[in-house]
């Protein structure tokens, strides 16, 4: 166990922070996480949120300032942009490993620990990403494990300082996504005191971190207050309050399941070691201090979000680092009392899983570059379609040939922890195929699976035609690419105001919303002979046109005298 932490820096490497600039930003949410703090270093504002030049304030301002200062040390670039994540998840797991050092057994554990939380998928997918949910994830988990170790500290070193960085870590998650920052902690310490007994402790004590957390977010809140005055009632009211109570945010409405799903999906393989994690805890039992605290943390949040009226999947993020060491805490117990046998079975059901989806490389080959068009036309009337070109087109079966490659690897490692009979090295031979899947996904994903997601390649090749004196006018998600892509805070938005809808409700930007009529006359009249470029995803265009030739307008646009598309994007000049 000596190489465990060189192993894991290599693997936090490898995984989460070479790749991050392999593939394309995705809109609308990558774009929009760029353009703003952008935007906040273009006209110098750290206070006040735009995008666009729309004010937006559907967020505080931390994760946009973290960003910022990685767009600045290192360049406009998606790896830049995507660096505060995949650091806010080394910033996790180092917690995890703390906490499962101290509490759970040692190295061996921490280890165990660290490697199951970076081969969750979700966490994977979010740290990844350029999102704020892994660095708000990463705050309230900073402040539950000093809550912890506060709660626990026996000997006669102060304690004070623990609350002190709970209060810190508080503050941070608030002015990374607001109150839940506050919430989320809370949600996990009171109820774990009252189970073990400590409530008192921590009625005590509340004072100190909430006077810390109160000081970090106090000046900024103090600042756009004044600034903007109705930025607190949008944000309380409708980003907190509506979208946890009311299904107005009609997009995030999802059946009950929806969440445990997303969780299934998310732990994925860890999750089917669930046996032998399940025996393990059972011979633990709940009297243990630190089993009650996991339960708490991993529980009370998820049962709070799926109370929630509109549930996104990026929510249940801070229930991770609890769910890797309930399953390092698992297997630990379970390879100590009882064997392996539970987890080679694991292995082998995987292994078999592995090879299906090897066995059937060639076919989906086959079929999407078109040499098996009856199997295709049968799956279509199944409602699979699977087309020629998707996923992988002509020039993309050498990316299939490395992902049958992969899992091969995969089986193989799988097949080996059957027939190990040390446990470590069989728990590492199981992790190895989730690395290496982790570190090829990058590299084996086929482009259309993203290219209407990831206009950037297209939006550069018309650099050049989209020169800063054009008329640019998009719908709300191209927006964001086009400001990030071509600098520019002055596009327009046809139709449908998005999630800008309450910014453009203010004098100085209610002139960017084109309504139908508007846009016809814009391109119609050319003012100041500027040309007008329209960006628009391949599927909204159609709808829009759909719509105009129903009320007759379609005949009263002019042709186009450029247009150009390109993974489901369209672009053109008037």
């Amino acid at each position: 166990m000596k190489h465990v932490w060189p192993a894991l820096v290599v693997l936090f490497l490898l995984v989460y922070i070479l790749p991050l600039g392999t593939r394309p930003l995705i809109t609308p949410d990558e774009m929009r996480y760029c353009e703003i703090p952008r935007e906040m270093i273009q006209s110098g504002d750290w206070i006040v949120p735009h995008i666009d030049g729309v004010r937006y304030f559907e967020k505080p301002p931390l994760g946009y300032w973290l960003i910022a200062a990685s767009l600045r040390a290192f360049g406009q670039n998606a790896w830049a942009a995507r660096l505060p994540s995949a650091l806010s998840v080394g910033v996790s797991t180092i917690l995890v490993a703390a906490l499962a050092f101290r509490f759970a057994g040692g190295r061996t554990a921490a280890g165990l620990a660290a490697v199951i939380f970076l081969t969750c998928f979700q966490v994977y997918a979010l740290g990844t990403f350029n999102v704020l949910d892994s660095m708000f994830s990463a705050c309230v988990t900073g402040a539950v494990t000093a809550s912890y170790f506060w709660l626990q500290r026996t000997d006669e070193r102060p304690r004070w300082p623990l609350l002190v960085v709970a209060g810190a870590c508080c503050g941070l998650a608030f002015l990374t996504k607001g109150l839940l920052g506050l919430v989320l902690p809370a949600l996990v310490i009171i109820p774990f005191a009252i189970w073990d007994g400590k409530w008192k402790a921590v009625f005590r004590a509340p004072w100190l971190p909430l006077l810390v957390a109160v000081a970090i977010g106090l000046p900024w809140c103090l600042a756009i207050a004044k600034r903007e005055p109705d930025f607190w009632h949008y944000f309380l009211w409708v980003e907190h309050f509506q979208r946890f109570f009311t299904s107005k945010h009609g997009e995030r409405v999802q059946p009950f399941w929806y969440l445990w799903v997303v969780l299934l999906l998310g732990t994925f393989p860890w999750n089917v070691l669930a046996g032998a994690v399940g025996v393990g805890l059972r011979r633990l039992g709940l009297r243990d201090h630190f089993l009650r605290f996991l339960v708490c943390w991993a529980v009370v949040p998820f049962v709070f979000f799926e109370l929630s009226k509109g549930k996104l999947g990026t929510y249940i993020l801070p229930c991770y680092p609890p769910i890797a060491l309930l399953i390092a805490v698992g297997l630990s117990r379970y390879v100590e009392t009882v064997g392996q046998q539970l987890i080679a079975t694991a292995s082998a059901i995987l292994a078999g899983v592995a090879v299906v989806a090897l066995a059937l490389v060639p076919v989906v080959v086959l079929l999407t570059t078109g040499h098996l068009p009856a199997l295709a036309t049968a799956l279509a009337a199944l409602r699979i379609p699977l087309a020629a070109g998707e996923p992988f087109a002509p020039g993309e079966v050498w990316k299939a040939g490395l992902g049958a490659g992969c899992l091969f690897a995969w089986a193989a490692l799988l097949i080996l922890a059957v027939r190990t009979k040390e446990p470590r090295r069989q728990l590492a031979l199981y992790a190895a195929g989730p690395v290496l899947g982790l570190i090829l996904t990058p590299v084996i994903c086929p482009a259309s699976s993203y290219q209407r997601r990831m206009p950037e390649r297209f939006l550069q090749s018309q650099a050049a035609r989209v020169s800063p004196d054009a008329i640019l006018v998009c719908d709300h998600d191209m927006a964001y690419a086009s400001c990030w892509l071509y600098r520019r805070n002055d596009v327009l938005l046809l139709h449908d105001a998005g999630e800008l809808e309450y910014g453009l409700g203010y004098a100085d930007s209610a002139g960017k919303l084109l309504t139908d009529r508007r846009f016809i006359d814009l391109v119609n009249r050319h003012p100041d002979g500027r040309r007008v470029i329209l960006i628009l995803p391949g599927d909204t265009y159609s709808r829009y046109m759909g719509y105009m030739r129903m009320v007759g307008w379609d005949k009263l646009l002019p042709k186009p005298r450029y247009e150009a598309a390109s993974g489901g994007v369209r672009l053109f000049e008037f």
